[in-house]
């Protein structure tokens, strides 16, 4: 990535749309709790509609679809997109932490996985040069 945004700052930048597709997901999940008064309404699609929780999470991928659109502009593909695994990795950990959901082992040993995979992505490096 000679001559261009430098290759710390990508991933910085690829983090973060990371960061705001988790934070989205957590947002998505609030917003969907206690789906049992949709039910029992005839206003139930206007009450999905109107949750805060679910605006937040469309915002948020909203704005990191717009980031990605800078990354897709500094990096190859086949290294940026992998990251997106990361998304994986954090809703699992953010999902047993924070929602107190249970994690089993089998999916944390995914997890682990998943985040060898990515040290092998990471390791190449990004051949894109701007």
């Amino acid at each position: 990535m000679s001559g261009g945004p430098s290759m710390v700052g990508t991933i910085m930048l690829i983090l973060l749309c990371q960061v705001m597709s988790i934070v989205a997901q957590l947002a998505l999940k609030l917003g969907m709790r206690n789906p049992a008064e949709f039910r029992t309404s005839r206003f139930a699609p206007l009450r999905i509609v109107l949750r805060p929780w679910l605006w937040t999470g469309c915002g948020l991928y909203l704005v990191g679809m717009v980031l990605w659109f800078k990354v897709l502009s500094q990096a190859d593909l086949s290294f940026a997109y992998p990251f997106g695994a990361l998304a994986f990795v954090g809703v699992v950990l953010s999902s047993q932490v924070l929602l107190h959901e249970r994690v089993s082992a089998r999916r944390w040993a995914g997890v682990f996985v998943i985040l060898l995979g990515l040290a092998f992505v990471i390791s190449s490096g990004s051949s894109t040069a701007h």
